[in-house]
């Protein structure tokens, strides 16, 4: 016989696992089915939602902190050199833990201890409490009416070599003519503002204090200093320095200047 006219019935047979495997496939489709269904009933409303819900986010809370109390009142002599509107400006850059002192003392005046380097070294000893629970504003004042000084954060003394922290900054002011009146830009205007300027510690170097019985210096580098007064307190200098990256605080040409006063203050201690 022709191959392409070979019958059906000539063909080998189908292993016996495999006519197995065809007739249970057949039956499995054309059968109703007894498996259960593929998807699940929807469980009842509640049911199981503890297991697979994620808590939800708390609320934003609402409370909002109280706001600081202002810092208390200075209370100064009106007769001194460090005025109240000056005093409340350099307050605002000391330490945290000197700001809410209201008391700050008078402990060397030119004009009440005399013209003695000594003299303002020894009284700036005096009453300092713990390393670190004082400060002192030095207050200058020079023939051109200019008041500038420094806040340091250790007592004045001879000491060999540089000490304190960059806590201490230079400061200067001068008292302005307030511009006229809108309403009346005519009349003469005898009111003055207060304008003030600080330079804290830039961390070029650390030549914060410098103190000898020859003279005393707040700031230096490259041969200058932020500000300097000679031992009879008569004769200051003030110049651009590293430390604190500071103008001049005398407006006199070239830096030198007169003093005409000189104060020193503590803030904090007892």
């Amino acid at each position: 016989m022709h191959p392409r006219t070979q019958s059906y019935s000539s063909l080998p047979s189908l292993p016996s696992t495999l006519t197995s495997a065809l007739s249970w496939t057949f039956k499995a489709l054309t059968s109703p089915s007894t498996s259960p269904p593929l998807s699940a009933p929807l469980p009842a409303p509640g049911a199981g939602l503890a297991a697979h819900t994620r808590p939800s986010p708390s609320p934003p809370s609402l409370y909002t902190p109280p706001a600081l109390p202002p810092l208390p009142a200075l209370r100064l002599p009106r007769d001194r050199l460090l005025k109240q509107a000056l005093a409340e400006e350099i307050r605002l850059l000391l330490p945290p833990r000197l700001q809410l002192h209201e008391h700050w003392h008078c402990v060397y005046a030119l004009d009440i201890h005399g013209v003695s380097l000594g003299t303002l070294y020894s009284r700036c000893s005096g009453g300092g409490g713990g390393s670190g629970s004082v400060g002192f504003v030095l207050v200058v004042r020079d023939s051109l009416g200019g008041i500038f000084g420094a806040f340091v954060n250790e007592p004045l003394r001879p000491r060999h070599g540089y000490y304190g922290t960059g806590e201490c900054f230079l400061w200067k002011s001068r008292l302005l003519p307030s511009l006229p009146s809108s309403s009346h830009p005519s009349s003469p205007n005898t009111e003055t503002h207060l304008s003030f300027q600080a330079f804290p510690y830039s961390g070029v170097n650390d030549y914060m204090i410098l103190c000898d019985w020859s003279y005393v210096s707040i700031g230096g580098g490259d041969g200058k200093y932020g500000l300097w007064l000679d031992s009879t307190l008569e004769k200051g200098v003030s110049a651009c320095c590293p430390t604190f990256g500071n103008e001049p605080l005398s407006e006199d040409v070239g830096g030198k200047f007169e003093v005409l006063d000189v104060e020193v203050w503590r803030v904090g201690g007892h």
